[in-house]
């Protein structure tokens, strides 16, 4: 290859090379500036060591110099770390340190208590002193108890003392704050601390704090009867005083209510009560007001439930949209609650928004439909969608929590916001006009009259809505878990009335009738489970054997859905069809031929049940078998298993 002469050779750029030196450069001290020896690491942690030191002295000098009884709660300090030491000071020796402490600081407890360390040191002498002890630092502090339950602070001790007070200290208590029950509940720190009143005193005492907020008399005269409720009140009294009671309890309620301060069960009581006896406007406000993540710290207890349920029975779609919303990722919580399942069946039975109901409540317990079926309280919300308002599985008591009774929505008056006794002629105006809008209204014809919170929609339809149809439905759910599990279920003590009304396919045939597969795959396994040998259910099993262990037809909870079950044939509609479906399909599978097994057991309940079933055959036939083995006609032996249903 030639080689050109005279040609320079090209020359090649190390790039890195580059880089380098210009950091360097970039890095290298300035000529100009003076750079700084930097020290050793050694003296530089001495020099950190000796500044902390010098902070935690001056920290510790300062409150010493500038605030009150600072020195004190230093030096109580050293002795509330031991008794506080599990360890190292346990019973008799813990009661005396806290003797000892209180010994320190007697007569300066109310000073005390207001501070933030000293408060603390003194709930621990509280919680492990001596019964003579807390009767002494409740002694001391009775003269600024009222002042002191404002306290953030001083609160904590005060409501560790009232928790732990005998009757004489709790009416000692109760003396020094009557009268200002309705100022305190409107302060978060003392609210507090009347709901722990609350929740030790007696009946009697109790009336007397709610009292308060009825009228005046109630707190300048210490004898005079009590009512045991606004109800009772407002039924002895003529309608001026009436206007009068209502005027002091909207006074009251209002700042409460705007400032949220709903959990004292006190309070809640008294909600219960303003929302059933209130105008309507008021009532409207106060649903406002209700409507909202609030209403999960009240719905746990008889009367927060029954707020609850009147938010959902007498507010508007919007207040019932907020109200359902805010009870999201808490409903399986809620239906397993004593009094909180109930406002899911108000809910249930009240709104018409059934695409809500459905993505916030339905949804969130399809995954625990065995265990809510078993629940003894979540299978009142089972029972409710597959028979609406039947008496036979919610109480008189309940379904009046659930159906708050109907109200006629008034012109809106503003409510009054006073909350002292001197704007109080004002507010009575106020609602006396609101009470008498509401007697004109209420005299109105019928078509002029528009109801507090009215559902539009059919209850026939809502519950159809609710159950739905097709994959991922409720409706599916219930009927796939009752083919799956149909006699264990029957054999469960609370299970047993919600699978009954899945075979009989729920009220109105809500869920598809006979003609629904699973439905003919419960009635199947159960009439297979009736047809078993008795000998081989229970030869080797006790009397009293477990619920699940013995024979469905033995078994006491069985025994009894499926006599409940055979007797719903009788009823007319779809539900009567399924149910007499299945009465069929049990005595040709299982009992024909077979009754003589059954007589004397507790199976032979489901026998008087077959002989009065909607079944004209099946009665003749049953009736036939069953003289054979009876001394008397089967008529009047059925009458005492079944009742008056065999006549």
């Amino acid at each position: 290859m030639a080689v050109l002469t005279g040609a320079k050779p090209s020359r090649q750029v190390d790039k890195t090379a580059v880089k380098k030196r210009a950091r360097d450069s970039a890095a290298a001290p300035s000529p100009s500036k003076k750079v700084k020896p930097t020290k050793p690491a050694s003296q530089l942690h001495a020099t950190a060591i000796d500044s902390n030191i010098r902070t935690e002295e001056k920290t510790r000098e300062l409150p010493v110099r500038e605030k009150k009884n600072a020195g004190l709660i230093q030096a109580l300090t050293k002795q509330w770390e031991k008794l506080r030491n599990r360890n190292e000071n346990a019973g008799p020796l813990r009661k005396q340190l806290a003797t000892d402490t209180l010994a320190k600081v007697q007569g300066r407890v109310a000073e005390l208590a207001v501070n933030h360390k000293a408060s603390r040191i003194l709930q621990s002498c509280a919680k492990h002193g001596t019964s003579e002890d807390r009767a002494a630092m409740l002694e001391e502090l009775l003269p600024q108890f009222l002042e002191l339950t404002k306290s953030c602070y001083a609160s904590f001790l005060l409501r560790k003392l009232v928790s732990t007070a005998s009757k004489p200290q709790l009416q000692g208590i109760l003396r020094i704050l009557r009268g200002h029950i309705p100022e305190l509940l409107r302060h978060p720190y003392a609210a507090a601390i009347v709901d722990d009143l609350y929740l030790c005193a007696s009946g009697q005492q109790r009336n007397a704090m709610v009292a308060e907020f009825y009228a005046r008399e109630y707190v300048l005269f210490e004898q005079a009867a009590l009512p045991k409720s606004l109800a009772e009140l407002l039924g002895t009294v003529d309608a001026s005083k009436k206007q009068q009671v209502l005027r002091r309890m909207s006074i009251h309620m209002q700042p409460i209510l705007e400032k949220a301060l709903i959990d004292p069960m006190i309070t809640q009581r008294l909600l219960a009560e303003y929302l059933l006896a209130a105008p309507s406007s008021l009532v409207a406000e106060a649903v406002e007001s209700l409507a909202g993540p609030g209403l999960l710290r009240i719905v746990h207890t008889r009367d927060g439930a029954q707020a609850g349920c009147a938010v959902m029975a007498y507010g508007s779609p919007k207040e019932r949209k907020k109200a359902i919303k805010a009870l999201k990722g808490h409903v399986w919580t809620m239906a397993q609650d004593r009094w909180a399942s109930l406002v899911l069946i108000t809910a249930l039975q009240r709104v018409d928004d059934t695409s809500l109901l459905r993505s916030v409540i339905i949804s969130e317990l399809l995954p625990h439909l065995e265990a809510m079926a078993e629940a003894k309280q979540a299978r009142r919300i089972l029972l409710h969608l597959l028979a609406p308002n039947s008496s036979c599985w919610l109480p008189p008591a309940l379904a009046a929590l659930v159906q708050p009774p109907k109200r006629i929505a008034a012109v809106a008056v503003k409510a009054p916001a006073a909350a002292n006794e001197d704007e109080d002629e004002a507010a009575e105006e106020l609602v006396a006009d609101e009470m008498q809008a509401e007697v004109v209204i209420e005299a109105q014809g019928a078509a002029e009259q528009q109801e507090m919170g009215i559902s539009k929609k059919e209850p026939l339809v809502r519950i159809q809505e609710l159950l739905g149809q097709g994959n991922g439905s409720l409706a599916q759910g219930l009927t796939l878990l009752a083919s799956l599990k149909g006699p264990a279920l029957l054999r469960h003590a609370a299970a047993s009335d919600v699978a009954v009304e899945i075979a009989r396919g729920g009220e109105h045939g809500f869920l598809g009738g006979a003609d629904n597969a699973h439905l003919a795959a419960m009635h199947t396994a159960v009439v297979e489970a009736a047809a078993e040998p008795r000998q081989s259910a229970t030869a080797d099993a006790p009397k009293d054997a477990k619920p699940g262990e013995q024979h469905i037809m033995e078994d006491y909870y069985s025994s009894r859905a499926l006599r409940s079950l055979v007797l719903m044939s009788r009823q007319p509609g779809a539900a009567g069809e399924t149910a007499c479906s299945f009465a069929a399909a049990l005595w040709a599978g299982a009992l024909k031929g077979r009754c003589n097994l059954w007589v004397g057991t507790h199976g032979e309940k489901v026998l008087a049940a077959v002989l009065s079933c909607g079944s004209e055959k099946i009665r003749q036939e049953s009736h036939a078998e069953l003289s054979q083995l009876l001394d008397q006609a089967p008529e009047d032996w059925a009458k005492a298993l079944v009742g008056a249903a065999s006549s």
